[in-house]
């Protein structure tokens, strides 16, 4: 990332994976899959956060976790609904979820698999690096 260009010394090896997809996300699936890359991950996994959508529900569902505490819930911001009908990277309907922790990158291909197979839809990691375009639009 551009941190790490800037600063070195940085331990390599930590980073993150933005992975992306456009589907609506069954929250238990989502629970099973988030415990499953914890355990996978075991202390290597930092920390989660994201936001996703449920179908039939305008507004935006967010993720969060430190290790292994897990918090998902409806958004209660008042300007936090999906743009219905619209682009992911106009404000439509996505699901993104960050994974932060050490050794990610070596486990890329087995995370996006496991995610799609257990979401029901294409979920793929983001790699544009972050001094270029806004990683949290959806790139299509």
């Amino acid at each position: 990332t551009g941190l790490q260009k800037e600063h070195p010394e940085h331990d390599s090896a930590v980073g993150s994976l933005v992975l992306v997809g456009h589907g609506d996300v069954q929250i238990g699936a989502l629970r099973a899959w988030i415990e499953a890359v914890g355990t996978q991950c075991g202390d290597d996994l930092w920390r989660v956060k994201g936001v996703f959508a449920i179908e039939g529900d305008a507004q935006k569902h967010v993720l969060q976790g430190v290790h292994q505490l897990l918090d998902v819930r409806r958004s209660d911001r008042p300007d936090s609904q999906w743009e219905e009908g619209a682009a992911p990277r106009e404000g439509g309907r996505r699901c993104q979820i960050v994974l932060i922790g050490r050794q990610l990158a070596a486990k890329r291909h087995t995370l996006e698999l496991s995610a799609t197979e257990a979401l029901g839809f294409p979920l793929r990691v983001f790699s544009a690096d972050l001094q270029g375009p806004d990683p949290h639009a959806f790139p299509m």
